[in-house]
């Protein structure tokens, strides 16, 4: 599935920001709301702090949480804003920076040493993954250009045993982020998924059962 940003990023494809990225205000007061969400979705607060998550509250006084992105080449901060509240169905989901995404991930360490790396979709598996005790690689889409794949090449040969874990609808996209991989000299697993459209809507335990 491409998402309404990655149509919008592609259609614009800047070579660098018109203007400075300012990261969104952080908003102090918007934790619980922040924390309440993430357990509601079986997902760690403790580890989304861990690697700079926050709460925001954006124009349209809506409560996001902030995740900063990882790039190795971009010049510029780039980030992803997730709806944490119900709004009307007009409000995006996620909001983004404009800028050009570049070879930016949401990637997310585990509060413990990696037992490997997962690559997955979006942020919220990515938490998912490292609230398994594995590396999350967000792709923020199921697309990756040559840019972002060397990235993930770059990271997730550290951490040795690496899966990939598309959306249930993305399969045939999995298949090739994996084959770009294999190119590239990472040894990546494929798993499909069962239960759940991604791996955040998975039960913990659910989880757990992919890798087994």
């Amino acid at each position: 599935m491409m998402y309404t940003h990655e149509w919008e990023e592609r259609e614009a494809r800047p070579t660098a920001p018109v203007k400075p990225v300012v990261m969104p205000q952080y908003e102090k007061s918007l934790h619980e709301v922040m924390y309440r969400y993430l357990q509601s979705r079986g997902l760690s607060e403790r580890i989304a702090l861990d690697n700079g998550w926050y709460p925001t509250m954006d124009y349209q006084m809506c409560a996001r949480v902030v995740i900063p992105a990882s790039s190795i080449t971009n010049s510029w901060p780039y980030y992803q804003a997730r709806l944490i509240v119900e709004a009307h169905p007009s409000v995006k989901r996620y909001v983004s920076p404009a800028a050009p995404r570049g070879d930016a991930l949401a990637v997310v360490f585990p509060s413990k040493p990696p037992k490997g790396s997962i690559i997955v979709e979006g942020p919220m598996d990515a938490l998912a993954a490292a609230g398994m005790g594995y590396v999350g690689v967000g792709l923020m889409g199921n697309t990756p250009n040559s840019a972002v794949l060397d990235h993930i090449a770059q990271i997730v040969k550290v951490y040795g045993q690496c899966y990939v874990i598309p959306d249930r609808d993305a399969f045939i996209e999995g298949a090739g982020i994996t084959a770009d991989l294999w190119m590239r000299g990472v040894k990546c697993t494929l798993k499909s998924l069962t239960g759940g459209k991604d791996l955040a809507e998975l039960s913990p335990s659910r989880r757990e059962r992919i890798l087994s």
